[in-house]
C-alpha cells in the first residue's frame, strides 16, 4: 500500500471526453484525452444524488473538462478527485446531424488515441475544432471529414503536400502525390486526390466551398477510413459509421 501511495501522482489537466461504458450497475468507465497524459481511462461512480447526476452529464462525447486525479502509472483505471466542466456539447448533441458527427469522431478518436502520448498540439487542435463545431449553424456537413483529413498532420501520416501536383494520383501508403499509379495498386485517382489536398488545408468556414455531393462525402469517408487502416493496425470497422450514412442521406 505505501509503494502504491508513493507512485501515485496527483495531477491537474484539462481533458476531451471520447467516449463512456457501464462497468456495473453503480460504476462508469471514462475514456479521455488528457492534455497532459494522452489517453487516460477513469472510474466514474453513478449514484442516485442529484450532484451525482449532475456530473454524469458532464461526461458527454468530446465535452471538455478539468480534472484532478491520482494518476498510478500501471493502473488501468485512475481516480478523479475534483472536475469541472469547461465547454459542453450540448447545443450540438440536440441536432441529429451533428449528434451522429459526435457520435462517429468519439468513435474514431478512440481508435487511434488510444496509445498516442500526450499531444498538446493535437490537443490544443481538437479543442478549437469541437468549440467550432458547436458555434456552426449551418457549413458543418463535412467537418467530420476535413478534422478527420487533417488530424494526420498530427498523427504521423499527412499527405506530402509538396508533391501535390493537380492531375496527380494520390499514393496511399507512400502518403506522396505520384504522376503514374503506383504498381501496388493502393492509390486515389486524380478526382479523390485532389479532394484530399483540398481537404487538408481548408478551414472548416470555408468548407461549404467545396460543394461536395452527400455520395461524394460518402465516398471520400470509405476513403479515409481506408487510409487509417492501412497506417493503424488494429484500426477495426465503426459502428457509427451506419447511423452517419443513414442520416446523411
Amino acid at each position: 500500500d505505501r509503494r502504491q501511495r508513493q507512485m501515485c501522482i496527483r495531477d491537474r489537466s484539462r481533458a476531451i471526453v471520447l467516449r463512456i461504458h457501464k462497468l456495473d450497475d453503480e460504476k462508469r468507465i471514462a475514456e479521455v484525452y488528457t492534455e497532459c497524459r494522452g489517453f487516460l481511462s477513469f472510474r466514474i461512480s453513478q449514484g442516485g444524488g442529484k450532484r451525482s447526476k449532475m456530473k454524469s452529464t458532464y461526461f458527454l462525447p468530446l465535452n471538455l473538462l478539468e480534472l484532478e486525479y491520482d494518476y498510478r502509472e500501471r493502473f488501468p483505471l485512475q481516480t478523479i478527485n475534483e472536475l469541472s466542466l469547461l465547454s459542453s456539447m450540448q447545443m450540438s448533441s440536440f441536432n441529429p446531424y451533428k449528434s451522429a458527427i459526435i457520435l462517429f469522431l468519439s468513435e474514431f478518436l478512440v481508435h487511434i488515441l488510444r496509445k498516442e502520448p500526450k499531444n498538446e498540439e493535437l490537443f490544443t487542435f481538437l479543442v478549437d475544432s469541437f468549440e467550432w463545431l458547436e458555434r456552426s449553424d449551418t457549413d458543418f456537413p463535412s467537418f467530420h471529414l476535413a478534422l478527420v483529413t487533417q488530424i494526420t498532420r498530427f498523427l504521423g501520416i499527412p499527405p506530402f503536400m509538396d508533391s501535390y501536383v493537380p492531375g496527380y494520383y494520390f499514393d496511399m501508403q507512400e502518403s506522396s502525390f505520384v504522376e503514374m499509379p503506383p504498381v501496388h495498386g493502393v492509390f486515389l485517382a486524380p478526382e479523390y486526390a485532389t479532394l484530399l489536398a483540398a481537404m487538408y488545408r481548408v478551414p472548416y468556414e470555408d468548407m461549404h466551398l467545396l460543394e461536395l455531393s452527400r455520395q461524394d462525402r460518402r465516398e471520400y469517408l470509405k476513403i479515409l477510413i481506408h487510409y487509417y487502416q492501412l497506417h493503424f493496425p488494429g484500426f477495426t470497422d465503426m459502428k457509427s459509421l451506419t447511423v452517419l450514412s443513414d442520416l446523411f442521406e
